[in-house]
């Protein structure tokens, strides 16, 4: 995608944001004690900070909601008595800001620490552009990320924001009046692809999805679902939600269509170092079984049932 020209009605631009920040933080942990400092306390330092930050803990047995307790008074948590997925925990913070009439949402994985000025640069964007939905930031991913000591976030050129089709979900700046119209995250992903199904129905609302190069942030990727069954339950909810996510984005385009995405994302998750592993080839085979049967059951998304969304939120 190219960058868009800030100068037009419309479009996002860089630009300064109040000194009081119009931004609901949630941050989902889950057994995130190893990471969740370094992500409150840039989180704290950002010029303006959230005007208020939740943690929503999904039952953690390492003490992570201990942790922020402790060290981080300002900020609320909320524990969940079991893991209710990332989706459902990140709605529970949705909501609060909804009711609070906060105009923007911050969903933030605890692997990530936001660049200084993110949080602003991307407010800024949104606050620009009133057709656009959702801002992410320009991310430093896994090794690279990790590579950085002390939380450093890497410097960059500060190109323009621009539109693009997908943001990661990791850390994600979500307008609250068009998350009323389309509704939150589907929950019932539990663990991966509810972004990119979240991303679907805002498109085809007629939202859009912005970019902000001047927005850094460095996510060390899978800081808590690594710790899910040395990775067995990583590899089902990934081939599971598969057939789930194609059938409510891709079933309009046919039956052809989608079993021809489904084979291509299956490629990307089966590995050989996965296949070799018992535990993870048992939790691919069970994926399989489970996402053909959801594949059956699931409702694809229609514009009509967005239509209807909005008329209930109005």
């Amino acid at each position: 995608m190219g960058t868009v020209d800030g100068s037009r009605s419309g479009e996002p631009r860089q630009g300064a944001v109040s000194r009081v920040s119009p931004v609901l933080c949630v941050v989902v942990s889950y057994n995130s004690r190893g990471c969740i400092r370094d992500c409150l306390s840039a989180l704290l330092a950002q010029e303006p900070p959230p005007g208020r930050i939740m943690v929503v803990d999904n039952a953690s047995s390492d003490g992570s909601a201990a942790v922020v307790e402790r060290e981080f008074p300002q900020v609320e948590v909320i524990r969940n008595r079991r893991n209710v997925g990332y989706g459902a925990a990140a709605n529970q913070g949705i909501e609060a800001a909804i009711a609070a009439g906060v105009p923007y949402v911050l969903v933030l994985n605890p692997d990530v620490v936001l660049g200084p000025g993110a949080l602003a640069a991307m407010t800024a964007a949104l606050e620009e552009a009133p057709t656009a939905a959702a801002a992410g930031p320009r991310l430093l991913e896994g090794r690279a990320a990790r590579a950085l000591a002390g939380g450093e976030v890497s410097s960059g050129p500060a190109a323009a924001p621009r539109w693009v089709p997908w943001l990661s979900g990791c850390a994600l700046l979500l307008r609250t009046a068009a998350l009323l119209q389309v509704g939150p995250f589907w929950p019932e992903f539990f663990l991966y692809g509810e972004e990119t199904d979240l991303h679907y129905r805002l498109r085809r609302a007629g939202w859009q999805l912005v970019q902000v190069p001047a927005a850094g942030a460095n996510h060390l990727g899978s800081a808590s679902s690594r710790r899910l069954l040395g990775g067995a339950r990583v590899c089902y909810y990934q081939i599971r939600n598969t057939f789930v996510l194609v059938k409510r984005t891709q079933w309009p385009s046919g039956l052809r269509a989608s079993v021809g995405t489904v084979r291509r994302q299956l490629v990307h998750f089966v590995t050989i170092r996965r296949l070799l592993h018992p535990t993870r080839l048992a939790a691919m085979i069970l994926g399989v079984v489970v996402g053909l049967y959801l594949f059956v059951r699931v409702k694809p998304v229609e514009i009509q049932e967005v239509r209807k969304d909005a008329a209930q939120h109005a």
